[in-house]
Order: structure tokens, then C-alpha cells, then sequence
């Protein structure tokens, strides 16, 4: 388990906690897995991603991008899929924006990129 520290002074920040995979001169970089754990008899472990939240403003923000490309290169794939299955019923993928009480509920919104010289995203 890692956990950065904590704090309790009112004006400071909790500790942070970075995982970063190697650079590379010239070849590919490093890449970063998180896998949960098989299992052959029950269900398999899980890959829990959150924000913290707050007691009194607002919870921390959950942002999943790829990189910019090189100049001559292509941006990294975002793939958000479900895994298959033979017999049982394959997961589903839901998209969702929260509840507020008194407040606006969030939006959500697709947009596809535009392009200075082919067509832009359907």
C-alpha cells in the first residue's frame, strides 16, 4: 500500500503521491500498469480510481487524457471498453454526471477534434 502523509494544519496541502515510468532518449518511454488480480474459481480483483473528497468545497478532479504527439506523430488512443465474455453477460459502460441538491448538475459534453488539413473527428 503507498499513502502520502497527511496533514492537519488549516492552510497546507496533503502529501502527493506520484508513479511515473521511465524516459527514453531515443526509444519508446516506460509505461504503467495497474492490474488487479486473477482468480479461477470467483471474481477477479477490482481498479478503483477516485478523487478525495472534501468536507467542505470541492472534490478533486478525475482527468484521463493521452499525451500530445511530436511534431510528426499521432496522439495516444483513449479506449473506455468493457471486457467480453462466453457465457455471462459482458459489463456496461456508463457515463454519468453527479446529483446536486441546490446547486446545477454538471454537464456532459462530446466533442470531436477539428483538423487544419483532413477532416475532423465524426
Amino acid at each position: 500500500k503507498l499513502k502520502a502523509g497527511r496533514t492537519v494544519a488549516e492552510s497546507m496541502v496533503g502529501g502527493s503521491l506520484g508513479l511515473a515510468a521511465g524516459s527514453a532518449a531515443m526509444g519508446p518511454g516506460g509505461s504503467v500498469f495497474l492490474s488487479a488480480g486473477f482468480s479461477g474459481a470467483t471474481m477477479g480483483g477490482s481498479v478503483v480510481m477516485a478523487t478525495g473528497g472534501s468536507g467542505l468545497t470541492d472534490s478533486g478532479e478525475l482527468i484521463l487524457a493521452s499525451a500530445n504527439s511530436g511534431a510528426e506523430g499521432s496522439s495516444g488512443a483513449v479506449t473506455l471498453a468493457t471486457g467480453g465474455s462466453q457465457i455471462g453477460n459482458t459489463g456496461a459502460v456508463t457515463l454519468a454526471t453527479g446529483f446536486s441538491g441546490t446547486g446545477t448538475a454538471g454537464d456532459m459534453t462530446l466533442v470531436v477534434g477539428a483538423s487544419a488539413l483532413e477532416t475532423g473527428g465524426k
